[in-house]
Order: structure tokens, then sequence, then C-alpha cells
């Protein structure tokens, strides 16, 4: 196994919701190449939104090379790889580390119904000074409360449910855990940034769906290394370190240097989103009352 040189580059990963990017980098933050590869939304009726997970990764590997192909720089030059993606959604892998049906994405309107229960009965509210949040239709936790009630199933023993960056690692390293940015609408304490018993309960998302969620990792922890097959399909070097990293609105608002509180960012793109950094969440922040 051949190791990365120490004087090197860094390659960056956007598993976006139709375009996977990788860049590759210098260490002063000029982009140095770029690849790119498209992955189709399957809507199989109008309020529903999925993709084929193997897809994805066959397109995350493609952009991979395109990246190393297109520019002057080597494999063995890049020290360490990290992704970032769409947030929420629902990326089941099956206990036989394949995925357990397509994913669902964050566009996908199935859960409707339940939202406008969970808003009208008071449970967004009662759990929002834990977690912070309001969920949508498309947040991983209600999906998982829906195929709690629909599809029982792919809530096997063994099973985990990923989101789409941690999908991508997963491919590059066999590592199953995501980070709190991306855990954050699916049950999280804001706060201490880990699964919350509490809002769990509120919520109705029972043992069974919670024992499917993975374990949480620091967006800077190293979680795992390319395995020698991900070498073969992406040309990256075996062992080469792979880092967590976030959800992609999370990172880009860092990149843009939202760090302190007051500072803000607005994205105007498939979503439309307006971040604003904060320590501070006293009552004063309020979800909506109303699904409508």
């Amino acid at each position: 196994m051949n190791a990365p040189t120490s004087n090197g580059f860094l390659m960056g990963l956007d598993a976006g919701t139709s375009v996977v990017k990788a860049a590759i980098f210098d260490q002063a933050g000029n982009e140095m190449s770029r690849g790119a590869r498209t992955v189709p939304i399957v809507n199989p009726q109008p309020h529903l939104a999925e993709e084929d997970m193997d897809l994805v990764w066959e397109a995350a590997a493609g952009a991979i090379q395109d990246a190393l192909v297109n520019g002057s720089v080597r494999a063995e030059e890049i020290l360490g790889v990290c992704a970032t993606g769409q947030g929420d959604g629902s990326w089941m892998v099956g206990s036989d580390g394949k995925p357990a049906g397509p994913a669902i994405l964050w566009t996908d309107g199935r859960t409707g119904d339940l939202l406008d229960q969970w808003y009208d009965s008071g449970a967004v509210a009662k759990q929002f000074p834990i977690s912070g949040t309001g969920p949508y239709a498309g947040t991983t936790s209600a999906l998982l409360r829906w195929r709690q009630d629909n599809e029982p199933s792919l809530l096997a023993p063994g099973n985990t449910n990923l989101w789409c960056k941690d999908w991508v690692e997963y491919g590059l390293t066999g590592d199953l855990s995501t980070d709190p940015s991306d855990a954050s609408l699916a049950g999280i304490d804001v706060r201490a940034r880990t699964w919350s018993e509490d809002v769990f309960d509120i919520l109705g998302i029972d043992q069974r769906t919670r024992d499917v969620l993975p374990k949480l990792r620091n967006p800077t922890e190293q979680c795992g290394t390319v395995t020698r097959h991900a070498a073969g399909v992406t040309g990256l070097i075996e062992g080469t370190p792979v880092f967590k990293g976030q959800m992609d609105i999370t990172a880009s608002s860092l990149g843009v240097g939202v760090a302190r509180p007051g500072d803000c960012m607005a994205v105007i793109g498939t979503a439309g989103i307006v971040t604003v950094a904060t320590n501070d969440l006293s009552g004063d922040i309020l979800p909506r009352t109303s699904a409508g």
C-alpha cells in the first residue's frame, strides 16, 4: 500500500441533489481541477423524490476520476478527502452493506399528513427547545417515522440510516457514521450534539427506529481511509485519509465566513435558504405553529 505524500493537495466532494462534484485544492485553497457527474432524480409520483443509491456512488467515483484526470495532481499527492452533500432525506443501508431500496430525498413530500399532525398536536413546539429545529416533509425524523408506520421491514436489525455524504464516504471507507449537522433534523439535542431520547419520545419514534441511526462523529474527525476496492474504482490511493465533513448548507456557510454570531448568508438555488450564526437558543426563536 502506497501512502500519500506529505506535501500535497486536498480533495473535496459535494454530493448535490442532481450533480456530484469533486475538486482538488492546494493548501492555500486554490482549485487545481474538478470533475462532475449527474444523477437522475426519480419521481414515482409527483410528490415523491428518490435516487438510486448505487448511481450516486458511481457518480462520486466518476467525479473523483475526472478530477484526477483533468489536472496535474497525482493521486499519491492527495493528503485527504472530505465530503459534503444534500441534507435530510433517508439513505438506508442494509445489513449486507447494500442499499435497502432507493434513497428518499429532502424534496420528497410523502410525510405531509404526518407533519400536519406534529404541528397541530404541539409536538414540534414541545421538542423545539431541545432540538432547535422544526421538521419539514423531507426531514429524516419525519421520513423515519413514516417508514416506521409504512415500511417497518426497512428498520430491520443491522440496517443503518445514512445521509447522502455519509453514503459516499461509506463507499470510500466502509464507515457507517454521520455528523451533527446532518443529524440536526433527525432528533438531536442541539446543545449536546447527541441523539435525544426526549425528542424521539415526543415524535413517536420507537426503539426499533432509533436503532438504525448511526454513530455521530465530529465533522473534523477522520472516519476512515480509502479501501482497496474504492481505490480501484476512483483512482485514489488506498489508505488516503477520509474526514467526516458536514451537510452542504453548513459547510458552505462556514466556507463563506459565517462563523460568528450575527454572520449570515443566503442561498438561492434548488432551495432558498438563509443562515444566521447564533449562540443563543432562548425562547425568542420559535417554530411555526401550523403546517400551513
